[in-house]
């Protein structure tokens, strides 16, 4: 069998381990939060657990989420279809944050980097410092310039909420934000050691031009570890999306998260976490396929 085959066998078996252990301990967690106890016996402190009925409802639960019944809400509506605008509200404004921050963090990477020797430290402060703030507060700078500009009769940005792509823009550039100067210093760093290797030296000496060097020569490699880079985050964007949606009013799965804790409709909060880790297990796997098959040797255009 095939080396490759053999790796992406693996990689799927551990992901689907993975991914049903998810479900499941967070089922449990939500059945334990409700039937562990602590009481007081014999003058000694006990902790009560799930009884073998806890781990029955447990089990019919996990067996009805692998069938995609996602139960009913506290109004009596099926949670599969009240949850599908939502996911794809969220989908929407992650597809797109991602896409934003590939482009801009590639061509922040080709500007960053030291290409025939530029020194261009100042400029990675501007990739660097992003990453360093908090993400709270980037938003409460962003809508306060949303606020000011709507004070001055520019209302082309709202500061919250859901409904057109003035709602977009807000949250679209916190979301892409952090992508994009990841992924503009993995971009750099790639571009600077594709010019150590000797097909490039050889380039430069036969004297290439430096656009044809740069796209031809180096680029070809550099996607690869762009991708390789984009797997690592897949975190970041999915803690992201959570205060984005949150912080903005938008009608994601997070709001619908929220609305279902006040109701106190704690199994379809469960299911929505689920969901939300269903998203995120996708969006991991998009990324490693990718890096999966842009991570071959080095390629060299004939010189």
């Amino acid at each position: 069998m095939n080396k490759r085959l053999r790796a992406i066998i693996k990689r799927a078996i551990a992901y689907v381990f993975i991914f049903l252990t998810f479900i499941y301990t967070t089922i449990f967690i939500n059945f334990a939060i409700n039937t562990f106890y602590i009481d007081v016996v014999n003058n000694k402190i006990k902790l009560f657990g799930p009884n073998k009925e806890i781990i029955r409802n447990i089990n019919q639960k996990f067996i009805s989420i692998l069938k995609c019944d996602l139960g009913i809400t506290y109004n009596d509506k099926h949670l599969s279809e009240v949850i599908m605008p939502y996911v794809i509200k969220s989908l929407e404004l992650l597809v797109l944050a991602i896409l934003l921050g590939l482009i801009l963090g590639v061509l922040k990477g080709i500007i960053d980097s030291r290409r025939n020797g530029r020194d261009t430290s100042f400029k990675l402060l501007f990739s660097i410092i992003p990453l360093s703030l908090p993400d709270i507060l980037i938003i409460a700078i962003l809508q306060s310039i949303a606020i000011w500009l709507s004070k001055h009769g520019i209302k082309v940005i709202k500061v919250a909420g859901t409904g057109g792509v003035s709602h977009l823009i807000l949250p679209l550039i916190v979301l892409a934000l952090p992508c994009a100067c990841y992924i503009a210093r993995i971009t750099a760093v790639s571009i600077d050691e594709c010019y150590k290797n000797e097909y490039v030296k050889i380039a430069l000496g036969k004297g290439c031009s430096a656009k044809r060097i740069l796209w031809n020569h180096v680029m070809r490699n550099v996607v690869g570890m762009v991708f390789e880079g984009l797997s690592n985050i897949t975190t970041m964007i999915i803690c992201n999306l959570i205060i984005v949606e949150y912080l903005f009013s938008y009608s994601g799965l997070t709001k619908l998260l929220i609305n279902m804790n006040k109701n106190r409709d704690y199994s379809s909060f469960t299911n929505i976490i689920i969901v939300i880790g269903i998203v995120y297990f996708v969006l991991d796997i998009i990324f490693h396929t990718f890096r999966l098959f842009m991570n071959r040797h080095p390629k060299e255009e004939t010189l």
